[in-house]
């Protein structure tokens, strides 16, 4: 497999797939794997919706402060 540098550290491109180290994963390998499931389960629709809801949350709050 090709070796690379990505994020500081150096990897083969099999981890990628799942085949690299067996039961340990950094957090930021976890947290992208998790994030990359709820993509696949519920779509980019789904992001554009929680990015509507915290405008509207900080727009509020912004006015709410400005009393």
């Amino acid at each position: 497999a090709d070796a690379r540098w990505h994020g500081g550290s150096r990897y083969h491109e099999d981890q990628e797939e799942g085949y690299g180290r067996q039961g340990h994963m950094s957090r930021q390998e976890a947290g992208h794997r998790g994030g990359m499931a709820v993509k696949e389960k519920y779509g980019p629709e789904h992001y554009r919706e929680i990015g509507r809801r915290g405008a509207r949350a900080r727009k509020f709050n912004r006015q709410y402060l400005e009393e």
